[in-house]
């Protein structure tokens, strides 16, 4: 890819978004992204869409900037987080939700109805010996 924008290798929304920060970096001369690690959506040959993490350096060569970026396949790492994501959540015999994913969801409600200035019920079932 030598010689091509990194940007053909994501989805029209973020390869847009990457180009604007290009440009804002070009005419501006502020470092907001230059060495920093993002995780954007990337585009296989097939058209797929999968996860990449890229970071981009500068290297400037006489009067020429040139910007180097480094782009890597995360599908595997996504795929790994999710499913502890899921194990920390669930119950391991049932699939069903735990204290843990309760706990996060009643959280989520109560600050929602805090901000919106409603009320939350909240049912509870004990059951012994199960």
């Amino acid at each position: 890819m030598i010689g091509e924008n990194v940007s053909i290798l994501m989805p029209d929304q973020d390869a847009a978004a990457h180009d604007t920060r290009i440009e804002s970096y070009i005419s501006s001369d502020i470092a907001r992204f230059i060495g920093v690690t993002r995780e954007v959506s990337g585009k296989r040959r097939n058209g797929s869409i999968i996860p990449i993490e890229i970071v981009v350096s500068e290297l400037r060569v006489g009067g020429t900037r040139r910007f180097i970026a480094a782009v890597r396949d995360i599908t595997a790492r996504k795929n790994f987080e999710d499913r502890l994501r899921y194990l920390a959540t669930r119950d391991t015999l049932t699939g069903l939700p735990n204290r843990n994913l309760f706990v996060e969801r009643l959280e989520a409600a109560t600050h929602r109805c805090d901000t919106a200035g409603t009320r939350i019920a909240v049912c509870y079932v004990d059951l012994d010996q199960f």
